[in-house]
């Protein structure tokens, strides 16, 4: 991922839900784990600041669109997951997560980077 960092996007979607788990952190009385959290989102923003994909009108179609997809497949993935995917369609990226199974059924590539393994030959 370090290689190819300059290529790599965040979605808005994925900073709000990381603003979520700080706040839920410090609503239950959590001490460092909110700490933790928004250290690491305000790296992620530092970072990523210019490469956060917005949620937008266009997008906002797609997401309707990917829903549905998944409604008519029997499963119902909640919104952020849906928001996510549109994204990542709409740019035509590839989703990097460790719950890939939230993405397949809407046919969004997606990669688990702490499985993937580098060979060199």
């Amino acid at each position: 991922m370090n290689s190819q960092s300059n290529d790599l996007f965040v979605s808005a979607i994925t900073i709000a839900e990381i603003a979520d788990g700080v706040a839920k952190a410090k609503r239950e009385g959590a001490t460092r784990k909110p700490s933790d959290l928004s250290a690491w989102l305000h790296t992620l923003l530092h970072l990523y600041g210019d490469r956060v994909l917005p949620f937008d009108a266009a997008t906002a179609e797609i997401a309707g669109a990917l829903s549905d997809l998944a409604r008519g497949r029997g499963l119902s993935p909640g919104f952020a997951d849906v928001a996510i995917a549109a994204t990542a369609k709409r740019h035509d990226l590839t989703i990097l997560s460790r719950n890939g199974r939230h993405f397949v059924p809407m046919d969004v590539p997606t990669i688990n980077p702490f499985e993937f393994r580098l060979t060199i030959s």
